[in-house]
């Protein structure tokens, strides 16, 4: 009887020998080329075949292999194939017919599993099962399995399967497994006391598994590797590039849980109209002690992608990898690259393999030689770091250096240091950028850097320097045009008519707003709700139609302008006649109203000024927004209409901790509420009914009138 060819799934070619294959990508009409590179730790690197806008899909893959974690075997919550959250009833998932062990979401998820799981299915509870017993061996350490997973699938699908399964020559350390015998000599006894037990498990594993394959699923020997080192290279492999994978929750679990978080609110005196929003968004944030999101929206699994991940590292990526469950039953998880920034023609694209929170370069660099390059010592010993590799990018040479580093002085890292709130060290990076090209023949590029060092002052409450920054910047180069300056020096000029305190015709009368805080805290948020409606009743009808026939002009209702707290809104500035209404109202009386309410905020800054100013619209659709706090110093609302149940301004308790026990502030119609929103938590109640309008603004304190 003829030996079926083993499939070449191990050992991986060599860089130089995959070279012919890798300078272009699995499908040449992706963004994206790969060249082999024996210093990268992935040893290839990534490029842009063309411009790639942020937030774009660069390219997608299908798992080679994926297993639900070993801890999750006695409660399993997720599909053994596709990795979704199985439904709430167990009525309404499948199971493996010959070991009832593994959960499926539905029959075309077992149906696509069924080649690969039945070499690794272990039919029987006896622990003298070779299958049982690889199973039983390889339990306290999820990548023996994952590696065991590749192997099967590899098996399973002969011939193109082989090939499929070669794609692990992507995921290769450096050296095979460390010779532990050698390894003794320079580690410390715990570490070697755990590389011997890791080693035993590694060879009682595979060879339970080798035994499995060959006695009980009449797998040919010559199809496996024949020794331990080999499965323990891949073994390396799949616990080096692993990742873990998010579900698609099933509607049922998720009612479900929705259902309960809202009962519990309710036993607690909390209305359902005025919380449910909240409610849900507590329950999608609770975290467990892994700091893996839990419950209808999370399973504990890992799954290896070995083509997508194949781009170098860099502590400033410029892409990330995003894994999901199958996007329906019958369809394996697959994972993502996705553009952190705009990416131009020819730019290397890089993921972050490390920590970057809180470590330095020297820690970081050390975290990415253990993950990849295991690698022999002149003796042969198992050493984790490899000399040679040393990370070149813009943040460990500012950890060195400082802006004296030439690779420290670039524009997506002093980005990346502002996402991290780190302003005054984006400042410095901008500063240093601009020293050197500005008035260069680089006009784009300068724009964006004085668009960023802007920004970082504004963080920063250097709201006059900020807005100063962008007009000299435009001055600087008027015949070309950043879309960020220009927008906002044409909301400066919108809004350029503020008058001093004293100067207004009238005097708007106000409350405080009663929030209760913690005992011993020295004051109270600052909110305040006019007593006299700032507008008229048709002036707020007028502006809601006015709102109404721009959306149906244009573009409609837009969630694209303000990223981390989506409203759904219009910019106040692209509504001439609702500018002009409340131009007037702020000249009139609003803007003498907030000099008084906050004179700790003004300090000499004798002139209101505003950033931001847009019309929202709330409904049951879209009609809530979490706990936040805005880019301002003070802002303000305006209730246009009364015609919505629900709604309002929520404004959490610090004396408390009985979750959504503060206030709400729901005005009448034309009523002010203003608060300092830079540093005042603050959340939109939802519209259980109908539609709301309100004018939302963002204000700072002014010794300039622009």
């Amino acid at each position: 009887m003829p030996v079926t060819p083993p499939p070449q799934w191990w050992p991986p070619p060599s860089p130089s020998a995959a070279a012919a294959q890798s300078s272009a990508s699995p499908d040449e009409n992706l963004p994206v080329r790969y060249d082999p590179c024996a210093l990268s730790p992935r040893r290839y690197r990534a490029f842009a075949t063309r411009a790639i806008a942020k937030g774009d899909t660069v390219v997608t893959e299908h798992a080679l292999a994926a297993i639900i974690l070993k801890s999750q075997y006695h409660n399993q919550k997720g599909c053994a194939f596709c990795l979704a959250s199985l439904p709430s009833s167990s009525s309404s998932y499948v199971m493996c017919a010959e070991c009832s062990n593994v959960y499926y979401c539905s029959t075309k998820c077992r149906e696509q599993h069924a080649g690969t799981h039945t070499l690794t299915c272990a039919e029987s509870t006896d622990s003298s099962d070779p299958t049982r017993a690889f199973h039983d061996a390889s339990a306290s350490h999820d990548p023996i399995a994952l590696a065991a997973e590749c192997l099967a699938a590899a098996l399973a699908n002969s011939g193109g399967g082989g090939q499929q399964a070669s794609q692990l020559s992507n995921l290769q350390p450096w050296q095979p497994w460390p010779d532990v015998s050698a390894q003794r000599a320079n580690t410390k006894k715990r570490r070697r006391r755990a590389a011997e037990r890791l080693w035993d498990a590694l060879e009682e594993s595979y060879a339970s598994l080798r035994f499995a394959l060959n006695y009980a699923k009449n797998v040919p020997l010559a199809a496996l590797p024949e020794d331990a080192r080999t499965f323990a290279c891949a073994v390396l492999a799949c616990e080096a590039n692993a990742i873990p994978v998010l579900s698609r929750a099933t509607s049922s679990a998720s009612a479900s849980a929705n259902d309960t978080t809202v009962a519990k609110a309710k036993a607690m005196g909390i209305p359902d109209s005025a919380r449910r929003a909240r409610a849900l968004v507590a329950l999608a944030e609770r975290k467990n002690n892994d700091d893996r999101t839990v419950g209808t929206c999370c399973v504990e699994a890992m799954a290896v992608f070995p083509t997508i991940g194949r781009a170098s590292h860099s502590c400033v990526p410029n892409v990330q990898l995003e894994a999901h469950a199958g996007a329906a039953p019958g369809q394996p998880p697959y994972a993502a690259l996705v553009a952190l920034r705009d990416i131009v023609e020819g730019e290397e694209l890089t993921l972050n393999y490390s920590t970057i929170a809180g470590s330095d370069a020297e820690s970081r660099q050390a975290d990415v030689r253990s993950r990849f390059f295991r690698c022999a010592n002149d003796d042969g010993g198992g050493d984790m770091n490899h000399p040679m590799w040393t990370c070149t990018c813009a943040r460990c040479a500012f950890d060195a250096f400082g802006v004296e580093a030439e690779a420290a002085v670039d524009i997506p890292f002093a980005l990346a240091l502002q996402e991290e709130a780190r302003y005054a060290d984006s400042e410095a990076v901008l500063d240093a950028w601009l020293a050197v090209h500005r008035g260069s023949s680089k006009p784009r590029d300068t724009l964006i850097a004085e668009h960023a060092l802007g920004v970082c002052k504004l963080l920063q409450g250097l709201w006059d320097d900020a807005h100063s920054t962008w007009r000299d910047a435009s001055k600087r180069y008027p015949d070309h045009v950043n879309p960020n300056i220009d927008k906002q020096l044409r909301k400066d000029v919108a809004f350029s008519y503020w008058l001093q305190s004293g100067d207004s015709s009238e005097q708007l009368p106000y409350r405080r707003v009663p929030v209760p805080i913690q005992p011993g805290s020295l004051a109270p948020p600052d909110v305040f709700c006019t007593i006299r409606p700032a507008l008229t009743s048709e002036e707020c009808t007028r502006i809601i139609d006015l709102a109404e026939a721009r959306a149906a002009q244009g573009n409609g209702w837009t969630t694209a302008r303000h990223y981390s707290v989506p409203t759904t809104d219009l910019p106040l500035d692209s509504i001439p006649e609702a500018l002009s209404i409340f131009n007037a109202a702020m000249k009139r009386s609003i803007n003498a109203m907030l000099l008084e309410q906050f004179p700790q905020l003004v300090n000499g800054r004798t002139r209101v000024a505003v950033h931001d100013a847009f019309v929202v619209r709330y409904d049951e659709h879209r009609n809530a927004l979490p706990e936040h706090t805005d880019e301002s110093e003070v802002s303000l609302t305006i209730a246009l209409n009364d015609a919505a149940v629900g709604g309002g301004t929520y404004f959490p308790s610090t004396a408390s901790t009985v979750p959504f026990d503060g206030t709400v502030v729901r005005p009448d119609v034309g009523h002010v509420v203003s608060f300092a929103g830079g540093t005042t938590r603050h959340a939109g109640e939802p519209v259980s009914r109908g539609v709301r309008y309100i004018i939302a603004a963002f204000l700072y304190f002014s010794k300039n009138l622009v």
